[in-house]
């Protein structure tokens, strides 16, 4: 759905510190989602790259929109930005979390790093919720 933080390609609910981040990386989120049902209808789970709260939240709303037949079903890979009433949804959808904490190696303690700049201080300190997602009921 989006591409990276440091590239200014990830899809946010708000535009990075750079003014950049506000639009899907997938060039037509509705055919994103028509693509999807078409892989579940016939019983393909998918991997979706989702870095930004907007764009995990698409995903997290596509699977939704599949029902019951699609919890359990699909992953989202990534999720280095996801707000409070996002990290529920994972268990209630059964979407699998993917995410990669060897990518927060390239990221520093003090928000030196070009990632913690572009993202801001504030969403920054609140990304890389591994342990959040799991006290909300998420399977990695």
């Amino acid at each position: 759905m989006d591409g990276t933080v440091e590239g200014g390609t990830a899809w946010f609910d708000h535009p990075d510190c750079h003014g950049q981040g506000t639009h899907a990386f997938w060039p037509d989120p509705e055919a994103y989602a028509a693509a999807v049902r078409h892989l579940h209808t016939a019983g393909v789970r998918t991997a979706t790259h989702a870095i930004g709260d907007a764009a995990v939240r698409h995903v997290l709303d596509v699977v939704a929109a599949l029902g019951p037949s699609g919890h359990g079903a699909h992953r989202i890979e990534h999720i280095e930005t996801a707000p409070d009433d996002l990290l529920p949804r994972f268990e209630q959808l059964g979407v699998t979390a993917s995410m990669q904490p060897p990518h927060t190696a390239y990221t520093r303690a003090d928000g030196t790093d070009g990632w913690s700049r572009r993202l801001g201080a504030d969403r920054a300190a609140h990304a890389w919720r591994l342990r959040h997602l799991r006290d909300a009921g998420a399977t990695g």
